[in-house]
């Protein structure tokens, strides 16, 4: 929530002594992807929110603005 209201992921980080869950796991979700040629768009952005300061209302506007096409089950 505290990235959502524009905090980085530094300072929610160097602001609490907790774990925040899925910052590592999204780094091996997206590494583990890219590797394998995934398609995981909403990894990848939360990769990109988190770790390359794009914004978040940014890449939620993308995600809804992609072409919907067939999801493998």
């Amino acid at each position: 929530m505290a990235i959502g209201r524009g905090r980085s992921l530094k300072e929610v980080l160097s602001s609490t002594k907790e774990v925040v869950e899925g910052v590592e796991t999204v780094k091996a979700v997206v590494d583990i992807a890219k590797r394998r040629g995934i398609d995981m768009p909403i990894s990848f952005e939360v990769y990109r929110v988190l770790f390359e300061g794009k914004d978040p209302l940014e890449s939620v506007k993308e995600l809804m603005g992609r072409e919907p096409k067939f999801e493998f089950q």
